[in-house]
């Protein structure tokens, strides 16, 4: 669901892995989705992947600041 698709776009699971290798830096200060157009997105694919990410963010900072509540493993 965004405005312009790419045919070779990233693969949402090498991005979550990228993501938290990332992450693991402690360097990140923010980060954001950048585009889901709900107007184009054929079966919430888009914004379920979006979902999908943040959540997995939030996760994987939960388990690096040792916060009792992890919600993935």
């Amino acid at each position: 669901g965004v405005s312009s698709t790419q045919t070779l776009g990233l693969n949402p699971e090498i991005v979550i892995k990228l993501l938290k290798h990332i992450l693991k830096s402690n360097r990140v200060i923010t980060f954001d989705i950048c585009e889901v157009a709900p107007r184009f997105d054929k079966d919430n694919i888009t914004s379920n992947l979006a979902g999908v990410i943040i959540f997995s963010i939030v996760n994987t900072l939960c388990k690096l600041q040792n916060l009792q509540h992890n919600f993935l493993t």
